[in-house]
């Protein structure tokens, strides 16, 4: 089966079949998704030689981005030998409750419940009687892949200007860097973002226009004298729902065994 699409200098796509494997990876952004990719291009027999993550910042720099809910992808994590990492950064979640703007109640899901109802289910989302639902804030789960990555998977201060395509799927495409440096690579893997250089380089510049949605979102570190929350919602992800009107309310684990 197909692992990946290639396209050449003649703007044309294939899949790679299984004797394709590429040996040399690129991946662009040391976001949550590149690290994420990278551990497990470096975990799974997937044949890969060298794998490499492209940064354009001089780090992976704390304190940046919100929290994030994570289940398929703390099973995923978990799976390929992070579960006690995920465990000790993270915060379990085990309640939702959805609500009105005026207080009546919409919603209430038991996450063990509900992860304990199908096979499938209770097999991946579930660690005997824990779920696999986790919050935890972005610059934490960053954290805990890049510590499990060699060092030298990471190259920071490289941002990319362009990308070369091979003549054909077989060989290798070059990407070129700001610094006038280049590098050949069987496979580039864009996780670069909303501003993402790798799309605009496959499909063409793109224009941004308004959704008309607009988020906004406040963090505050949970203290020991406690915060907004009460230590017994901690727990539990909180909804309301408005006329075109949407809020969230959570706990989440970070850094240093810190609470937000």
């Amino acid at each position: 089966h197909g692992v990946a699409a290639v396209k050449t200098r003649s703007n044309s796509w294939r899949m790679l079949r299984d004797n394709e494997k590429p040996k040399r990876i690129a991946i662009i952004g040391g976001g949550t998704a590149g690290l994420a990719l990278a551990f497990a291009l470096k975990k799974l027999p997937t044949g890969a030689e060298v794998v490499k993550i492209f940064e354009k910042k001089d780090e992976l720099r704390p304190g940046v981005g919100g929290g994030l809910q994570i289940n398929g992808g703390a099973s995923v994590l978990s799976r390929l030998g992070l579960e006690s990492e995920l465990a000790a950064k993270g915060n379990r979640v085990t309640r939702v409750v959805s609500r009105r703007v005026d207080g009546s109640q919409l919603l209430e899901i038991d996450i063990p419940r509900l992860f304990r109802s199908t096979e499938t289910s209770r097999d991946t989302l579930m660690r005997g009687d824990e779920p696999l639902q986790l919050s935890i804030m972005r610059d934490a789960l960053q954290q805990t892949i890049a510590d499990s990555l060699e060092p030298d998977t990471f190259q920071f201060g490289k941002e990319v200007s362009s990308i070369a395509f091979g003549p054909s799927a077989s060989s290798p495409s070059t990407v070129r860097f700001t610094d006038k440096t280049t590098e050949e690579f069987d496979l580039i893997v864009g996780c670069d973002g909303v501003k993402s250089k790798v799309r605009q380089e496959i499909v063409g510049p793109e224009t941004p226009f308004y959704s008309g949605i607009k988020i906004q979102y406040g963090v505050a570190e949970r203290t020991d004298e406690g915060g907004m929350r009460k230590e017994a919602l901690t727990d539990e992800l909180h909804q309301w729902f408005g006329e075109g009107a949407y809020a969230l309310t959570a706990t989440y684990g970070g850094v240093d065994g810190k609470r937000f």
